[in-house]
């Protein structure tokens, strides 16, 4: 959309900001916003977003993963209180099963065709940086029981499955906390990416390590030699992130790129590989972008 500059003062220029984009954050007169310069670009964002504090959700036709969805993206922004209604009778157990999942959410009233689910944690945007550190911890501990699983030890199997839950919660939680607090600012996309990659890492190697008992003892040694450097790697990039080190993140990017080429074309190692390369590129490359000022 264009808008056009007006003359303010000794030689300032204003313009409006768009009516939906102010009514769906809450902005009234007196709010402040924030304004970065990028090149020739220049960002504008909320100090603060105000919360809606309750939405309704009709779940008739919705299948569980469509619930799931819903629930969850309603969880994302913020909602402090979440009403699921449907005609047909809910299944009450996943219902509550999958509300269990999301930090900080409890069913307050249930019935047959009506659940009413509310937040009773608090957001802090000071916890961002640690649940991001946890997350990060988290996808390294399960790269780390991945190549015990290819040394032979498949009781890391199960826990592989957990560890991967574990990364989905506490993403969840910290997108939910992103929204709320604005945190990042113009850079909040690039952190909430940065945990939906270590979600997709996680998932992958949960699914790949499910079928351990599947792949081919040649398979099983390469990829346990394969893993010991993605598990090398990653906590480079980890660390790249904790210290804010950008030489280092930079380094990595480009390693990334050299090897997701390198495996692409290679018959070595099973395609789950190329897969978490791919994520891990795409990590470096988000990594890179928030530690550039």
């Amino acid at each position: 959309m264009r808008r056009k500059l007006i003359k303010q003062g000794l030689g300032g220029l204003t313009f409006y900001v768009p009516k939906k984009w102010s009514e769906r954050l809450n902005l009234k007169p007196g709010d402040e916003i924030d304004v970065e310069e990028d090149g020739n670009t220049l960002m504008i964002t909320p100090e603060k977003i105000i919360k809606n504090e309750k939405i309704t959700i009709n779940t008739t036709e919705m299948n569980d993963n469509s619930l799931k969805i819903a629930l969850v993206s309603a969880y994302w922004q913020g909602f402090e209180t979440i009403i699921l209604i449907s005609k047909k009778p809910f299944k009450i157990v996943k219902v509550n099963k999958l509300v269990g999942s999301l930090v900080g959410l409890v069913v307050t009233d249930q019935s047959d065709n009506k659940i009413e689910i509310k937040n009773v944690a608090s957001e802090n945007i000071e916890d961002v940086e640690k649940i991001i550190n946890k997350i990060f911890i988290t996808t390294h501990y399960q790269i780390t029981k991945a190549i015990e699983l290819f040394e032979g030890d498949v009781s890391h199997i199960e826990e592989i499955k957990e560890l991967k839950k574990a990364v989905t919660k506490q993403g969840n939680y910290c997108r939910r906390i992103i929204f709320s607090t604005n945190f990042g600012k113009s850079k909040s996309y690039e952190y909430n990416i940065i945990i939906l990659l270590h979600k997709k890492i996680t998932s992958i190697l949960s699914r790949f390590c499910s079928s351990y008992n599947k792949l081919s003892p040649k398979f099983k040694k390469e990829t346990k030699n394969y893993l010991i450097k993605i598990e090398k790697w990653f906590s480079q990039l980890q660390k790249s992130y904790l210290k804010s080190d950008i030489t280092s993140a930079l380094k990595m990017h480009d390693l990334m790129a050299a090897e997701r080429d390198k495996l692409y074309i290679s018959r070595e190692y099973p395609p789950a590989l190329s897969v978490v390369m791919e994520f891990m590129f795409s990590l470096s490359s988000r990594i890179v972008s928030v530690l550039i000022k």
